[in-house]
C-alpha cells in the first residue's frame, strides 16, 4: 500500500495540478488530504472540486473549519481573515456541507492523520518543537502520525528510551522500533525561502518509506489567478519569488501567511468534536485517541448542516427540468452537471463513515483464458476510421487479490473486447456471463493502454461498431435498492452526428425501456461541446446525471465509468458519471421509484449508432468504486533492462544493458523488456525490496544457488507477462515469493540437466487471471505451501523429457482453474488438505506418471500419475483426453492412481 499524503493546498489550483501530476507516477493507491485546501489562494472551488474527484479522504484543516462557519477566526492574522471572508463567498453550499462532513482524524492501522496536532485534533496547535512534539507523541500509539499545519516538512523521532530528535525531510526508511511524526508541508503555500516548490510525501506501507516529494508550480501563473480576485495579499512564497527572481522590492517579514493564527498551546479546542465525525476507525490495530471524546468547548455552529440540507431540498424541487435524450420521450427530472455548478447543490450521504474508509485493496478482475477462433462469417463492411494510437502506460502492479466470480452473482466481471470477439460471443473473464452478438463488429488497434492499468495484461486490439447483448436478463446489471455497481471502459468517438449507445439495460428499441443507458450526445444548441449522460427509466420517473460540456468526440482515447451507490442516504441511491477519472455528473435516486423486477438484458451496442464507436476494456464490479480504483491506475516505475545478450551469462551485470546506465539499486523494481533474456552467474546482484517484473516473451535465467537473491521476497514479488519464463538451473531449494501471473508464464526446475533434483517451493501467495506453467528437470519438485488464487490453470510438462513431479501441500493450492498434468509428470496431494483442486475445475491426466512409490499398497514398479493423501473433489475427469465422468475414483478404479484418498467428480450445476 503506497499513500500520496498531501496538506495546505491553500486554493492554489496552479500547484495541485502539478503535484497530481506528479502523484500518477509514483504507482500511489490512496490519496489522503490533511486539510486546509481552501484559504488565502484564488481558486477554492475548483481546488476543492480537483481534489475531491481524485480522493474521499480528507481530514479537517482550520482554514476549512473556518470557511464554514464552525469555528471563530477572528483569531486569525489579517491576511488570513481576510482570505476566509472572500473564500466563503466563492464557495457553493454542496462545498460547504462537504467541508463540514469531514473528520479531524483518520487511522488506518499503525498510521493516522490530522491536519496540526494529536493531542487535541480540534484546536490546531503547531507541532514546531521537540517539548511540543514529546507531548502529541503521548498521545496516541501509532506508528506514524501525518500531520501539516506549519507548511515546514519534517520529521520528529521517538526512541525507546523516550527521547525525540527533529530529523530532517529526506527520503529514508523508517525504524520499526521507533515512533515518527511526519509534517508533509505544504502543496500550495511553500514557506522556506530556499525552496519554493510544492511540497507533499509519499509512503510505503510495507517497505515502512517515506519520500518527501519536491515539484515546481506556476508561479507567474498562480499570481494571475490572484490579480484577478479582489484578494489584496502576497503570500510568503510568491513575495520571495517577486524579490529573488524578479528583482522587486519587497519586505520579507514574519507577517502575512507565515503564521496563521495565534492559539495557546493549553488552550480549549475551536472545533469541537461532536461538530464533525469522530476520529475514523479503518482497522483494528488503530488505537482510539482520547481525544474522539467529546471536547470541553461549546458547539459553534450546530444549524450549519441542518441549513444547508433543507436549502438544498428546496433548490432541487423548484430547478428546471432538462430535455430527454430523444424527442420522444416524456419529461426528466434531472439534476445537470452538479459537481461543476455552485448553483445547483448535490445532496451528499447522511452516513459520513463511506466518504472517510481508506480501502485498501482495488477490484481487479480475472483474465480469461484464450478463446478459440471464431467460426468464419462474413465480414461486415469497413467502418470509418478511427487514427488514434493511445498513450502506452508503465508498470504497475498491487499483487493484490483478484476478486472471484460468485457463482450466484457477478461481484465482478471483465469483457476484454478483443478482435477475437468481433464476430463471435463475448465471454467474460469468469466465463459465466456470455453476451450474444446481434451485430458482428470489427477489431481496431487498442484504446485502453498497452498493458492494462491494474493488472497489466496485455491489450492489443479494441471492437468497433458491433452489438452484443445478454441472451435473457438475470438482474445481474439492474439498478437496484440492493446493491451497488460500477461500468466502466474505454471508448473512442469520431464527430456526433446523433446520440451514441455505449451500454445498458435501456436501448428504447422496445415497448418496455425500463432500464438505465450511458450515452455520448452532439453539443446542445448554440454549444461547441458534446454531452454524455447516465440516465435511468424506472418505467414511472426518468432521472439522468448529464455532463453538458464534455470533450468525447475527439478521436481520442477517453476512460468512462458510471457508479450506482444504492446507499447514498437513507432513502435515495446516487447515480455518478465519471469521464477520464474525474466527476462529471450526478443525480439521486429514490428508492421508491426503484421496481423491484428489471426484466430487460443488457446491451453492447445500438443498431442506431451510425457514427463509428470502439470500445475497450468493459468492466462491471458489484460496488461503486472511487476513481482511484477504475482502470486508471498509476504506473510504477524502476530499472529497465533495454538490450541483452542470450550468449552472456552475466548480462545483469553490465550497465549498458539498463536504461540508465546502471545495474538496478537495492531498492528499485527491476523491469526486463519485452523478448530480451537476463542472465545471472557470476555477478550476483545484491537482495533488493522491489519488485521483479518479466514483460511479454522476456526471460530470466539463474546459473546458481548464490544467485538466488535476484528473487524477489514479500513485500515485493515477481510480476509475470505474456509467455515470459524464469529458468533456475540449480539443484539448491529455491524459495519463491508472491507472484503474480497476469497471463500465462513458465517457470523452469533447470535447462537441460542444470537444476536436477532441485526443490522449488512456492511459499508466497500466486495470483492473477494467467496459467502456471511448470517445466521439470530429473527429479524436480514442485512444491505449492499456500493458498492461491490465480485463476488460469496449470500445466505441467517436461520439454528436456524427464520426471518430476509437483505437491499440493496446501488447501487451495492450484487456485480456481484446470490442473493439466502431462508425461512425465506427476502429483501427489498431501494428508490433511481439503479442496487442493477447485470444485469446479477439471483435472487431467496425459502420458505415463514418474512417481515410483513404496508402501501403502503400491506396486514399487510402477509409475504412478496421481498420490493422493487426502480426498478431493473436481468438476471433471480426464485420462489421455478421455472424459472419466461423474463419480468416485481411486487406486481400485484408476491404475494411475494411488494412495488412501478418494477423487470425487462432480459436476457444477449438481452442487
Amino acid at each position: 500500500m503506497r499513500y500520496a499524503i498531501v496538506s495546505d493546498i491553500h486554493a492554489n489550483i496552479r500547484a495541485w495540478e502539478a503535484v497530481r501530476a506528479d502523484i500518477r507516477t509514483q504507482g500511489v493507491d490512496v490519496i489522503v488530504c490533511l486539510g486546509d485546501v481552501v484559504g488565502y489562494g484564488p481558486k477554492p472551488a475548483e481546488v476543492l472540486e480537483a481534489v475531491r474527484s481524485v480522493t474521499d479522504h480528507f481530514v479537517l484543516g482550520n482554514h476549512d473549519a473556518a470557511a464554514v462557519g464552525m469555528m471563530d477566526y477572528s483569531i486569525f492574522n489579517d491576511h488570513a481573515r481576510q482570505a476566509i471572508e472572500w473564500t466563503i463567498t466563492e464557495l457553493s453550499s454542496d462545498a460547504k456541507q462537504f467541508l463540514s462532513s469531514v473528520p479531524l482524524a483518520i487511522e488506518a492501522g499503525e498510521l493516522l492523520f490530522v491536519h496540526a496536532e494529536i493531542a487535541e485534533p480540534g484546536r490546531f496547535d503547531y507541532i514546531d518543537s521537540v517539548e511540543i512534539a514529546k507531548e502529541n507523541f503521548a498521545a496516541s500509539k501509532h506508528f506514524a502520525t501525518f500531520v501539516g499545519h506549519t507548511h515546514l516538512p519534517k520529521m520528529f523521532e521517538l526512541s525507546a528510551d523516550g527521547s525525540v530528535q527533529e530529523l530532517l525531510d529526506t527520503t529514508c526508511g523508517l525504524d520499526a522500533e521507533k515512533r515518527y511524526i511526519i509534517n508533509v508541508g505544504s502543496v500550495g503555500e511553500p514557506r522556506n525561502p530556499d525552496d519554493l516548490s510544492s511540497r507533499y510525501v509519499v509512503y510505503d506501507v510495507e517497505k515502512r518509506e517515506i519520500d518527501f516529494r519536491h515539484v515546481e508550480f506556476d508561479i507567474v501563473a498562480y499570481r494571475r489567478d490572484l490579480d484577478a480576485t479582489t484578494l489584496d495579499l502576497r503570500p510568503y512564497f510568491l513575495r520571495v519569488y517577486e524579490q529573488v527572481f524578479e528583482g522587486r522590492k519587497a519586505v520579507l517579514s514574519s507577517g502575512g501567511s507565515l503564521v496563521d493564527m495565534q492559539v495557546s498551546h493549553d488552550s480549549a479546542a475551536l472545533v469541537d468534536l461532536k461538530q464533525v465525525s469522530t476520529i475514523v476507525q479503518l482497522s483494528n490495530s488503530g488505537t482510539m485517541l482520547a481525544s474522539a471524546q467529546p471536547s470541553r468547548t461549546p458547539l459553534y455552529a450546530l444549524g450549519t448542516a441542518a441549513i444547508l440540507i433543507i436549502a438544498s431540498l428546496i433548490f432541487w424541487v423548484t430547478k428546471e427540468n432538462p430535455p430527454s435524450p430523444s424527442q420522444n420521450d416524456r419529461p426528466v427530472v434531472s439534476k445537470k452537471n452538479e459537481s461543476l455548478s455552485k448553483e445547483e447543490p448535490k445532496k451528499e450521504p447522511e452516513e459520513k463513515e463511506r466518504r472517510e474508509v481508506i480501502d485498501p485493496k482495488i477490484a481487479i478482475s480475472k483474465l480469461p483464458a484464450k478463446q478459440a477462433p471464431p467460426k468464419a462469417m462474413p465480414n461486415p463492411p469497413d467502418p470509418e476510421p478511427i487514427p488514434t494510437e493511445p498513450e502506452k502506460e508503465g508498470i504497475q502492479s498491487d499483487l493484490e487479490p483478484v476478486v472471484k466470480v460468485n457463482e450466484e452473482k457477478a461481484k465482478s466481471t471483465w469483457w476484454r473486447m478483443n478482435k477475437e470477439a468481433a464476430e463471435s460471443s463475448l465471454v467474460d473473464n469468469s466465463g459465466q456471463i456470455k453476451l450474444r452478438l446481434v451485430r458482428p463488429g470489427k477489431g481496431t488497434r487498442a484504446i485502453a493502454p498497452d498493458p492494462v492499468p491494474l493488472n497489466q495484461a496485455a491489450n492489443d486490439s479494441a471492437l468497433i461498431l458491433g452489438i452484443w447483448q445478454e441472451e435473457k436478463a438475470d438482474g445481474i446489471f439492474s439498478l437496484n435498492t440492493e446493491s451497488s455497481y460500477t461500468f466502466e471502459g474505454w471508448f473512442i468517438a469520431d464527430k456526433l452526428r446523433r446520440p451514441i449507445f455505449l451500454l445498458g439495460t435501456r436501448t428504447g428499441e422496445g415497448e418496455d425501456n425500463q432500464g438505465w443507458h450511458i450515452d455520448l450526445r452532439p453539443p446542445a444548441r448554440g454549444k461547441k461541446e458534446e454531452q454524455m449522460a447516465f440516465f435511468y427509466d424506472s418505467g414511472t420517473q426518468r432521472v439522468q446525471a448529464l455532463a453538458e460540456a464534455v470533450k468525447v468526440a475527439d478521436k481520442k482515447p477517453h476512460h468512462f465509468a458510471i457508479t450506482w451507490n444504492h446507499e447514498f442516504s437513507n432513502d435515495e441511491g446516487e447515480m455518478a458519471l465519471f469521464l477520464d477519472g474525474t466527476k462529471v455528473a450526478a443525480a439521486s435516486v429514490a428508492h421508491s421509484n426503484i421496481p423491484g423486477e428489471q426484466t430487460n438484458p443488457l446491451r453492447i451496442g445500438s443498431l442506431g449508432n451510425k457514427t463509428p464507436i470502439a470500445l475497450d476494456e468493459l468492466r462491471f464490479t458489484r460496488k461503486a468504486l472511487q476513481p482511484h480504483e477504475f482502470l486508471l491506475k498509476t504506473t510504477i516505475v524502476g530499472a529497465t533492462m533495454v538490450k541483452g545478450n542470450s550468449s552472456n551469462r552475466d548480462s545483469w551485470s553490465i550497465p549498458a544493458n539498463w536504461e540508465r546506465g546502471q545495474v538496478p539499486s537495492p531498492n528499485e523494481n527491476v523491469i526486463i523488456s519485452e523478448g530480451l533474456t537476463a542472465q545471472v552467474e557470476n555477478s550476483p546482484p545484491e537482495p533488493y525490496s522491489g519488485s521483479l517484473i518479466l514483460r511479454k516473451n522476456s526471460q530470466l535465467i539463474l546459473w546458481g544457488s548464490s544467485n538466488l537473491n535476484t528473487l524477489p521476497k514479500a513485500p515485493g514479488g515477481i510480476i509475470m507477462h505474456e509467455n515470459s519464463c524464469l529458468i533456475l538451473s540449480t539443484a539448491d531449494e529455491v524459495n519463491f515469493g508472491p507472484i503474480e501471473l497476469i497471463e500465462n508464464a513458465s517457470v523452469y526446475g533447470g535447462a537441460s540437466t542444470n537444476g536436477q533434483g532441485g526443490i522449488r517451493k512456492f511459499n508466497g501467495a500466486i495470483k492473477g487471471g494467467g496459467k502456471l506453467i511448470l517445466n521439470g528437470v530429473n527429479r524436480n519438485q514442485f512444491r505449492l505451501e499456500t493458498a492461491n488464487t490465480f485463476s488460469g490453470g496449470l500445466m505441467a510438462h517436461s520439454t528436456q523429457n524427464e520426471p518430476f513431479y509437483i505437491v499440493a501441500a496446501a488447501d487451495a493450492s492450484f487456485g480456481t482453474g484446470d490442473v493439466h498434468l502431462k508425461e512425465n509428470s506427476s502429483l501427489i496431494i498431501e494428508a490433511n488438505l481439503n479442496d487442493t483442486i477447485a470444485n469446479t475445475a477439471a483435472l487431467s491426466l496425459e502420458g505415463v506418471g514418474s512417481l515410483r512409490i513404496n508402501g501403502g499398497g503400491a506396486d514399487p514398479n510402477k509409475l504412478y500419475k496421481l498420490l493422493l493423501q487426502s480426498d478431493e473433489t473436481v468438476a471433471g475427469f480426464f485420462i489421455d483426453g478421455v472424459d472419466q465422468g461423474e463419480g468416485l475414483f481411486s487406486g481400485e478404479t484408476h491404475p494411475a492412481i494411488t494412495g488412501p484418498g478418494k477423487l470425487t467428480v462432480k459436476r457444477p450445476n449438481d452442487n
